[in-house]
């Protein structure tokens, strides 16, 4: 897993990320690890990001460009909170708040060795699945994509020079499929099948707002 995989980088162009900063580009290595419960990592690779003409590419990137800007008007607070919320690692994050289950519903060992092994197996295989993804298709940043909109094609984007996110700096992977996604997605289906419902109360913490926030069921997260 520690193993260095070459970024071969691909001819750049509208669409195509490049790494955004001077580090080799992150977790190449997940994108051919050997998984756990699937059969290969491209196994269940999503259909790709959505089409730079598309209108619905505009309808995305205007929001991106408006909502998620360091300086936005149109983000609430609340937006504001929860993307700092979500700023934490993902495993550490998940991880904390398996041990909050385990203890507050007295598990036992068995029972939590359980759950915790249903999680992670779905969450390495999450991200490995993801990261093949993220390095197949090399989709731009908003970082990218937005300074350089008069390259994608679309008349109904437009480029904006120094326009800088909320949540710095940038990771350095490509944008698409979201790492944080992906992770939820699968730890929160493993909870809801080791519970038998998708219907249970739990807490989680982040490190990044200081916040602890109560959901009242898995798919909430």
């Amino acid at each position: 897993r520690d193993d260095q995989v070459p970024f071969i980088q691909p001819p750049p162009g509208p669409g195509v990320w490049e790494p955004t900063d001077t580090s080799p580009p992150a977790a190449t290595v997940m994108a051919v690890t050997r998984p756990f419960a699937m059969r290969s990592p491209s196994q269940f690779r999503p259909d790709g990001p959505t089409p730079l003409s598309s209108s619905r590419y505009a309808v995305e990137f205007n929001e991106v460009k408006s909502v998620g800007r360091l300086d936005s008007t149109t983000r609430t607070p609340e937006q504001t909170a929860t993307a700092r919320f979500w700023a934490d690692g993902s495993i550490p994050q998940w991880n904390r708040a398996l041990q909050r289950i385990a203890t507050e519903r007295g598990l036992g060992l068995a029972g939590a060795a359980r759950m915790f092994a249903l999680g992670s197996i779905a969450g390495a295989d999450a991200a490995i699945g993801c990261f093949e993804a993220k390095y197949h298709f090399t989709w731009w940043r908003p970082v990218q994509a937005i300074p350089r909109a008069d390259t994608d094609g679309n008349s109904a984007t437009a480029p904006e020079a120094g326009w800088e996110p909320l949540l710095r700096p940038t990771p350095n992977h490509p944008e698409y499929a979201s790492g944080h996604a992906c992770y939820a997605a699968a730890m929160a289906t493993s909870l809801a099948s080791f519970f038998g419902t998708d219907r249970v109360s739990w807490n989680l913490n982040s490190t990044t707002s200081g916040e602890i926030r109560q959901f009242r069921r898995f798919s909430d997260a």
